[in-house]
């Protein structure tokens, strides 16, 4: 696992990765209530467009080392 997606709210879904020693930053931020051990950061998701080019570098981070390890 690298990752997962929950509805957190029903305006937010929040995307969780696992980014072990990653800083945290504005948009990376903690894991809060998502509860799963694998998982270090989250990304709130609000509208599509949150889909950028920086969350997908994170979730291809998460991925690369996940074949890795």
């Amino acid at each position: 696992q690298f990752g997962k997606a929950v509805v957190s709210t029903k305006n937010r879904i929040d995307l969780g990765l696992k980014l072990p020693g990653t800083p945290y930053t504005d948009r990376l931020v903690g894991h809060g209530s998502m509860v799963d051990e694998q998982i270090t950061h989250r990304v709130e998701l609000k509208t599509p467009c949150d889909i950028d080019d920086q969350v997908m570098e994170w979730v291809k981070i998460a991925y690369e080392r996940r074949k890795k390890g």
